[in-house]
């Protein structure tokens, strides 16, 4: 009698998920290159005509009104990067706070995954920032409040601080202490750096 030959479950299930995987890597890979090509020829080099619609996604997603004088793009390795001007952040009131005159954005691709902006690095050039601490201790930066555990989940300061990377460079700092009555302290030229570890913030 001849031995009828069985298939083995183990080795079918296991075939059907290596193809799956691999057909899921391949799409993937296809999507990103897909991606990387429309945004190289095709939205990259009209980003200008996108100032707006990039001004309103980030005054949504900082929860304060943000807006930008000019725009332009390039690449750091394999991620877009905004070349920002004059960027101006309003507070509350939808006065002029805190200008920015150059910020170089480079995104993170987790923004696409997580369908919001995410930055891997933020570089902003030449800021002057007024940081106040009031009789009660609490402290504004160009009177906007350093908030994080506010209910609104903090607005810009909380969306500043989720950031990856922020390098701040040639400052001006102007230092107001209400709480200990203190004289104003200036410094110029100040070279800033704070790094996103999850629930903790190295400054250096």
């Amino acid at each position: 009698m001849v031995p009828v030959a069985t298939r083995n479950p183990f080795l079918s299930s296991s075939l059907w998920i290596y193809r799956i995987l691999t057909w899921t890597i391949l799409a993937t890979g296809l999507l990103f290159g897909a991606t990387i090509l429309a945004l190289r020829y095709w939205i990259l080099p009209d980003i200008a005509a996108y100032r707006d619609d990039i001004a309103r996604t980030l005054s949504h997603a900082a929860q304060q009104r943000i807006t930008i004088g000019g725009i332009s793009a390039n690449w750091d390795g394999l991620r877009p990067q905004l070349a920002l001007s004059q960027v101006v952040v309003h507070d509350t009131a939808g006065r002029p706070a805190l200008e920015l005159p150059r910020v170089d954005a480079t995104l993170s691709w987790r923004s696409a995954v997580r369908l919001q902006i995410d930055f891997h690095a933020l570089d902003i050039f030449r800021p002057v920032l007024t940081v106040r601490r009031d009789a009660r201790g609490g402290i504004t930066v160009a009177g906007i409040a350093l908030n994080l555990d506010a209910a609104d989940g903090g607005g810009f300061s909380r969306w500043i601080l989720n950031q990856r990377d922020i390098q701040i460079h040639d400052a001006r700092l102007i230092w107001d202490d209400g709480l200990r009555t203190a004289p104003v302290l200036e410094l110029d030229r100040v070279q800033l750096r704070i790094v996103n570890r999850g629930s903790r913030h190295r400054i250096a």
